[in-house]
């Protein structure tokens, strides 16, 4: 757990996303997924893409977890999927957490933290870690990482709309229901028709209830023509 001190240090969080399933994705017929769920590896994946891809969620767990202001928060994006995240220090220097890109790796750190499960995964040897990329995120093309700046600004239940959209979204694709390409534009229609809530547990409840209920209700104006 990061202390006062050290979050006063920083200057920067960088969080990455590769395009590289995002682009692939797109282009994925029903029956493909259908076979590829199978996969308990690609299912949860899948369930967690916008987080590791369009970084949706992150961006806002950051600035809450970590008392970071949302313009400190950078997303890039990193087709080699080896680094997940950066901090950038005052002095300049940079501290990066570097791993396979396996799902089962944070998995593993959230069930046993503040331990580590031995052979959570196969370890990365340095010698793979050559030609790493980094390049500046189009949010133009990308918009999910400018939802969840614009939802953790609003707040009064905003942000539950826009994990509660994401997660039902997801599931009304993995059913078919909605193309890859309409996962976004169904929270991005959640949060324009959200009318707004409150702060209390309860407020931010029914914000949940009132998205998956939006868009179950909804999946069907998504279809690809």
């Amino acid at each position: 757990m990061l202390n006062p001190r050290q979050v006063e240090a920083f200057r920067t969080v960088m969080l990455t996303g590769s395009v590289t399933s995002a682009a692939t994705m797109m282009h994925v017929t029903q029956p493909a997924v259908s076979r590829l769920i199978r996969d308990l590896q690609f299912t949860l994946k899948l369930a967690l893409f916008d987080r590791r891809g369009n970084r949706l969620e992150p961006t806002a767990e950051a600035h809450h977890l970590f008392a970071v202001d949302l313009d400190d928060i950078r997303v890039v994006i990193h087709p080699q999927s080896v680094v997940h995240s950066l901090v950038e220090f005052v002095d300049g220097s940079l501290k990066a957490q570097l791993g396979r890109p396996d799902m089962r790796l944070p998995i593993a750190v959230a069930l046993s933290y503040p331990d580590r499960l031995p052979g959570a995964v196969q370890p990365t040897p340095i010698e793979e870690l050559s030609g790493l990329e980094f390049h500046p995120l189009d949010e133009k093309r990308f918009p999910s990482v400018r939802l969840a700046r614009e939802a953790a600004r609003a707040g009064r239940g905003r942000p539950a709309v826009l994990n509660a959209a994401n997660e039902e979204a997801v599931s009304a694709f993995l059913a078919g229901e909605i193309p890859f390409s309409g996962i976004v534009r169904a929270v991005e229609r959640a949060l324009a028709a959200f009318p707004g809530g409150g702060d209390t547990l309860q407020d931010i409840l029914e914000a949940d209830r009132w998205a998956r209920e939006y868009v179950r209700d909804n999946s069907g104006k998504l279809k690809a023509k």
